[in-house]
């Protein structure tokens, strides 16, 4: 994939954090270009990160890890949600914030931003040693 779509797709992951999450008609765009932009990425071959320079590397890798941490600032607090153990009544045991957890990172890509993350740390590291 060529450096400027890795760079168009660092700059969609850092709008995406600037917009609000229910601001449903300007984000719907942004993430369809990126799942576009992701697809692209899928189908180039993983050698593609060799001709990138460490900069434009880092710079994903700190846009991927900024949306990581949003992402999970955002997840249901479930001990909080669970409240009390005295007032615990049926269906308090948390499963359903789970599930809920569960689905929105898999809808949000969770996943495929981690191992992202961790395949351009695998790069780097193997420029570095």
């Amino acid at each position: 994939m060529p450096t400027d779509a890795w760079q168009e797709l660092a700059a969609i992951q850092d709008a995406l954090l600037a917009l609000p999450e229910d601001d449903f008609a300007a984000r719907a765009p942004l993430l369809a270009r990126r799942d576009a932009l992701r697809e692209v990425a899928r189908s180039s071959p993983m050698s593609a990160d060799d001709e990138r320079s460490d900069e434009d590397l880092a710079a994903e890798a700190m846009s991927l890890e900024r949306a990581i941490e949003a992402h999970v600032a955002g997840r249901i607090d479930l001990v909080q949600q669970a409240g009390s153990s005295l007032a615990a009544g049926a269906g308090s045991d948390g499963w359903g914030g789970v599930q809920l957890n569960q689905a929105v990172d898999a809808a949000q890509g969770l996943g495929r931003m981690q191992a992202r993350l961790r395949r351009i740390r695998e790069v780097l590291a193997e420029r570095d040693g």
